[in-house]
């Protein structure tokens, strides 16, 4: 029997592994300047909380878990 439980779907596969755009970029780099929550800001981007965890990273930003919910 084989154990499905480990793989994702091609729509998670995709969404982690999507290349960011200078606009993905600068959505983040907005969305960071408002205090956003990082899960926020991955269920807005429509890509996980690791992937943005990692560009913002490399963009030299500092996220954190608990921050105040966006504005709407």
């Amino acid at each position: 029997m084989e154990n499905n439980r480990f793989m994702l779907s091609t729509d998670a596969a995709n969404e982690s592994f999507a290349p960011w755009s200078e606009e993905d970029t600068a959505t983040l780099r907005g969305l960071y300047v408002r205090e956003a929550p990082v899960s926020e800001i991955a269920d807005y981007m429509n890509r996980n909380v690791a992937d943005v965890r990692q560009k913002a990273a490399e963009l030299g930003l500092t996220l954190i878990s608990f921050r105040h919910p966006m504005a709407a």
